[in-house]
């Protein structure tokens, strides 16, 4: 028979029997729906799983998870306080003190256990106090391979392996009083369970071995487990007594037990939960599993996500589709916008256009007087520098007969015109015609108002005779047949251009 999908599964496993329940979580409270126990396969730890996984499959829970509790096949807990410090370096302080309790499972030649951890924090921690209550829980790495396939055998995954303890202690949390000092027992048949709680945080675990014992016998142990933890409670919290004890079991075996523990050690007995122990410890295995601080001993790999970090991730994804939607209005809003812009754009263009049209002629009119007053410009500029060019040129005719032009180059430039000149100075000597140059190049210069005169080359040319001098008689004079010096001569200037009137 199938039930509804709102319902989950918790389990006991362990060598007294396997303990499973289906549950229903409403939005203020649990409801077990369906309670079985079966006998476990004894000293049989993958026998005793694929018992349960064919329990679950019997009762219609193929491919649904459970919860599961260990106590035995090897398992073990222990509660140590320790100084304060980062994970790195408890975990090797942890390693080495359950080494020292449980020196059978971490043996050289067997494979290193699963260890795990979680911190038990008191609800009035002591004044100054830097140390750490931790309850330490370890079971064979085989042992958790095996319990997982023969679960996987009949389709069942494990959404969280804990130990019984830690299930207890769950319990505690709900059904408890954490201001008093209380002995928690639950009368497992064969197998029965105490947890002392002082202060808020739990204190001691009793588990038995796991022996099958009857009523009376069970009734007897639970006697004895109290008196073990009143003592603990005395010795190792200054002469703190224990202030009431919560029992769950069949009601007959309870009511003994209570009646016992009034009459011989004076304690008050009250019920814990309304349900057999064995199905409210599979309950308190669920209930770590859901919750973001539980103590799992499944493989890092194979833990699923507890229920506060699927409610968690569930917010994340939830926030993140808000910004989605978010992004996607704001996209589409700023779509709209920019689609409106355009609009009003071209509405303005279309305007503009049609205004432009009517000042087309206009527009036309001022350009064409804007390039003839331009062009006029420039022609008053070429002709006022034309002009000029004589003007600049004339210190060639003061210079002659001294100087002749051989070569006359002017090219109009950037800043006016470039004039390169190839000329011969005569003369009866060397320094005559030299002298004749720097006064060519000083009128130059002087014409020029401060522009460089640059003389790039000079040499001598070939001598041309003079024009011979008539004495009476008609004989020419002796020194006039003499041959003159010619010096030829290179240099170039610049004409800066006069684009703006003088005055």
């Amino acid at each position: 028979m199938n039930f509804s999908r709102s319902t989950s599964f918790g389990a006991v496993l362990s060598p007294a029997g396997i303990h499973l329940v289906e549950y229903r979580r409403g939005i203020h409270d649990v409801r077990i729906v369906r309670y079985v126990q079966v006998d476990a396969v004894p000293g049989d730890a993958a026998a005793t799983a694929r018992t349960l996984g064919a329990l679950m499959e019997s009762v219609g829970a193929r491919g649904r998870g459970v919860a599961i509790a260990l106590s035995g096949f090897g398992s073990c807990h222990q509660l140590l306080s320790l100084p304060a410090g980062p994970p790195e370096v408890l975990r090797l302080v942890i390693g080495r003190e359950m080494r020292r309790f449980y020196p059978d499972i971490f043996t050289s030649e067997a494979e290193e256990p699963i260890l795990e951890y979680v911190e038990i924090a008191a609800s009035a921690p002591a004044i100054g106090s830097v140390g750490v209550d931790l309850l330490v829980a370890a079971a064979p790495a085989e042992l958790m391979r095996t319990v997982t396939a023969a679960l996987a055998e009949h389709g069942v995954p494990i959404t969280g392996c804990t130990i019984a303890p830690r299930a207890l202690q769950r319990l505690h949390e709900v059904f408890g009083d954490g201001e008093q000092s209380e002995a928690v027992v639950l009368m497992i048949p064969g197998a029965p369970l105490l947890g002392l709680f002082h202060q808020g945080s739990p204190r001691l675990f009793s588990e038995p071995a796991g022996a099958h014992a009857s009523h009376a016998d069970t009734a007897l142990s639970v006697g004895e487990l109290v008196d073990r933890a009143a003592l603990f409670l005395r010795q190792q919290y200054r002469g703190a007594t224990l202030d009431q004890v919560l029992l769950a079991g069949e009601p007959g075996t309870a009511a003994s037990v209570a009646d016992s523990l009034r009459v011989k050690r004076g304690l008050a007995a009250h019920p814990f939960g309304d349900q057999e122990p064995g199905a409210l410890l599979a309950l308190g295995a669920a209930l770590d599993a859901d919750l973001p601080d539980r103590l799992s001993l499944l493989p890092a790999s194979a833990r699923p996500l507890s229920q506060g970090d699927r409610l968690t991730r569930a917010l994340a994804v939830a926030s993140v589709l808000v910004l989605v939607t978010a992004s996607a209005w704001w996209s589409w809003e700023a779509n709209v916008t920019e689609r409106q812009t355009l609009r009003d754009v071209r509405t303005l263009q279309g305007r503009l256009a049609s205004e432009q049209a009517a000042t087309v002629e206009i527009r036309e009119a001022v350009g064409e007087r804007r390039s003839h007053a331009q062009r006029a410009a420039l022609l008053e500029t070429l002709a006022r520098n034309h002009n000029r060019l004589p003007e600049v040129l004339w210190p060639f005719e003061a210079a002659a007969p001294q100087v002749s032009l051989v070569r006359v180059q002017v090219q109009p430039g950037e800043s006016g015109w470039q004039v390169n000149v190839t000329a011969t100075a005569n003369g009866r000597s060397s320094a005559e015609a030299t002298d004749a140059v720097d006064a060519l190049v000083g009128q130059l210069e002087a014409q020029l108002a401060g522009e460089k005169v640059s003389l790039s080359q000079m040499s001598y040319a070939p001598p041309a005779p003079l024009t011979p001098t008539v004495l009476a008689g008609g004989a020419p004079a002796a020194e006039s047949i003499e041959s003159a010096v010619a010096l030829t001569f290179e240099f170039s200037f610049s004409i800066p251009d006069q684009r703006k009137s003088p005055g």
